[in-house]
């Protein structure tokens, strides 16, 4: 699994560790990725590293591929040389979760005594800092034996092994946190179909030519006689105007026309269904209503619909009921986007 130093230490304590021993030893501190990114925040770096090599372009780009090269993983102790970039003594020891190197915890920023203030000043030049500052700075830099400083890293390796083992315990336990989380979910969903599959909705069924259709019952607010419509001009075939319904200005879609179908005369059975779409109501023009079915989750199935003008995206699929298929539709997507602000212009001009 892909894996990361954050995904299994919390930054915020191994941030305090990582403080706590640079100050205790009275070395610089920190924790890169396998690249020499920082992933904590320096501790106890001197002046000379953190406020001039580092602010150079060079020297930064140097004191990154040192970072990466000293936490090379290594089995039988710490990595222990001279800095890439400003030539102080470095250490470092790789962590690993498994066999995934995440992270290096370096050290360093000492110099010894046999280290030369020319060559760091020359070293100085080369990256284009302030050799004034460069200087001062270098003056400030913590003196360590080598045999001193050995130590530290050697101690630093143990740390770094005991949090390999912590990181690999902490992987193992994500991987089956996130199993037993995946699986519960899995449960859960299935659950939920089984439920949905089993509940049983009210729709009224409805006729359009030879075919039978379905609205869910939440979905309509009434059913009127058919009523004279007004016609409102330069708008699509299958937008038959609109209606007066107790003051309140409704537009109503023709069923048959959006679908393509041949107009019918008009019979005593053609009514104007009144829906409920997204908080707006609007009337549709049925051929006859047939009545009011139950209908179980499981007895929908989806299917393409090809042949007609009724888009898929309003189709919540085909019921089986009293051995006949009806279609179901899921009205509040009957019109699409660029229809229903037509139909609301439109509406608000005849309004």
């Amino acid at each position: 699994m892909s894996i990361s130093f954050s995904d299994l230490f919390d930054l915020k304590e191994i941030q305090k560790l990582q403080d706590a021993f640079a100050k205790a030893v009275g070395i610089a501190s920190i924790i890169t990725d396998p690249d020499g990114c920082p992933i904590t925040e320096p501790s106890n770096f001197c002046k000379l590293c953190n406020d001039i090599i580092r602010k150079t372009e060079k020297g930064l780009v140097n004191c990154m591929k040192s970072d990466a090269e000293i936490g090379h993983y290594n089995p039988d102790g710490p990595t222990i040389r001279p800095c890439l970039s400003g030539g102080l003594w470095d250490a470092g020891a790789s962590i690993l979760a498994g066999n995934t190197h995440i992270a290096n915890w370096l050290i360093g920023q000492v110099r010894d005594e046999a280290q030369s203030t020319e060559k760091m000043m020359k070293y100085a030049r080369n990256i284009g800092a302030d050799e004034e500052e460069f200087r001062s700075a270098w003056e400030e830099v913590s003196v360590m034996s080598f045999e001193r400083f050995k130590e530290i890293a050697n101690a630093l390796f143990l740390m770094a092994n005991l949090m390999s083992r912590t990181a690999y315990q902490n992987m193992k336990q994500k991987e089956l946190t996130e199993k037993l989380e995946q699986e519960i979910a899995e449960r859960e969903t299935v659950q939920l179909m089984e439920e949905k599959r089993e509940r049983s909705e009210k729709y009224m069924i409805f006729s359009s030519g030879s075919e039978e259709y379905g609205i869910n019952i939440s979905k309509i607010q009434e059913v009127i006689e058919t009523t004279h419509v007004i016609s409102v001009p330069e708008t699509p075939d299958f937008i038959k105007g609109v209606i007066n319904l107790r003051g309140k200005v409704i537009p109503v879609i023709d069923f048959r026309a959006k679908l393509g179908l041949k107009a019918v005369k008009q019979t005593e059975r053609i009514c104007i269904i009144i829906i409920d779409t997204q908080g707006q109501p609007m009337g549709i023009t049925v051929d006859s209503i047939i009545g009011v079915s139950n209908v179980k989750g499981r007895d929908i199935e989806n299917m393409p619909i090809t042949g007609s003008k009724l888009k898929t995206g309003c189709i919540l699929g085909l019921a089986k009921s009293e051995g006949k298929l009806k279609l179901l539709l899921d009205i509040d997507h009957f019109l699409d986007s660029k229809e229903a602000d037509m139909l609301s212009r439109q509406t608000g001009k005849a309004a």
